[in-house]
């Protein structure tokens, strides 16, 4: 009891300098050891006061970052921070791994705007691990945590990701599974969030990059369409469809809160008709999944092409009905 109380104490400490010296090199020394105590004490229930609390200070929010470090040596531990994430013991340590990664990204960018290719590359390659690797413990929330820590500016390795995850990854047996397809559309909507963040400046270079991305969702869609509605659609052993109902309703309502969140950013806007066309090749894709028996039971999911059918104008606001006038006089 003792020796884990020096620890919780030592730990206090940590943080103590961690929070007062926020932009001190010495806080990016500090967070490899955490790391390793954290991972070394998952499964030790008498270190689980040392593990909560090492868990605690590695997922805090720091107010600043660290000034003059080695630009390799932040790399090289965002690299291993993401190697740590793919493999992440649970829930909770993805969750506080993603925290650490887009606190190491946002120490980069902010210190060495040049090396956001690389910066890029490592999110780049978590993705081709999420997307393509069955055993991969990532989730879209690692993408997004690291977008809820910057400035909208520095958003467009992320818009980058979300182009890169629907234009290789949303298209039929591209993913690992189908599952994994839908999350292709789920990590684009969910970087997309971040639309709301961008002002008339800081959004005229995401224009060019959400028509592309537009483009390459309404490209994946219209293949996923044709897929579902064909015969290639079913199992060769048991006859049952890979993508089915649930999955097909999932991504069609990705797709549309992906698209409304454009349309609702006044910065954006005008990338939806850069991006999206209602064109015959369009409408015959959303037929065949309005014919497909497979489907047409679903209501929800022909609501939903019904929605998609002009996808040009999707969240585009109805146009208000004028109120019918009484024919009754009141006395």
């Amino acid at each position: 009891i003792s020796f884990v109380n020096f620890k919780l104490r030592v730990l206090d400490l940590a943080d103590t300098f961690m929070a007062r010296q926020p932009e001190s090199p010495l806080v990016l020394r500090l967070l490899p050891a955490l790391l390793d105590l954290a991972k070394s004490t998952h499964k030790d229930s008498r270190s689980k006061p040392v593990h909560d609390r090492a868990m605690s200070i590695l997922s805090a929010r720091r107010a600043g970052v660290p000034k003059g470090f080695e630009l390799q040596t932040v790399l090289d531990l965002l690299a291993s921070v993401h190697e740590r994430a793919r493999r992440a013991a649970d829930k909770s340590a993805l969750k506080m791994l993603s925290s650490v990664a887009a606190y190491l990204a946002r120490t980069v960018l902010d210190n060495h705007p040049e090396a956001e290719p690389q910066v890029l590359d490592l999110y780049r390659a978590s993705l081709t691990d999420f997307m393509t690797r069955k055993a991969s413990q990532l989730f879209a929330d690692f993408f997004s945590a690291a977008c809820l820590r910057m400035q909208p500016a520095q958003l467009q390795p992320f818009w980058r990701i979300a182009i890169a995850s629907v234009a290789e990854y949303g298209r039929p047996l591209k993913a690992v599974n189908v599952f994994r397809q839908v999350q292709a559309y789920a990590l684009a909507e969910t970087i997309l969030a971040g639309a709301s963040r961008l002002s008339a400046e800081d959004g005229k270079p995401f224009v060019a990059l959400t028509a592309q991305l537009l483009s390459e969702l309404q490209e994946a869609l219209q293949e996923t369409f044709a897929y579902a509605g064909s015969d290639l659609n079913k199992h060769e052993t048991t006859g049952k469809l890979i993508l089915d109902q649930q999955r097909m309703r999932e991504i069609m309502q990705f797709s549309v809160k992906l698209i409304t969140r454009c349309v609702k950013s006044d910065v954006l806007r005008e990338a939806v008709d850069g991006g999206l066309e209602t064109t015959p090749e369009w409408t015959k894709s959303l037929g065949c999944v309005v014919c497909s028996p497979s489907f047409n039971s679903s209501q929800a999911v022909k609501q939903l092409c019904s929605t998609l059918a002009n996808i040009h104008k999707v969240g585009t606001p109805k146009p208000k009905k004028e109120k019918a006038k009484a024919s009754a006089v009141v006395e």
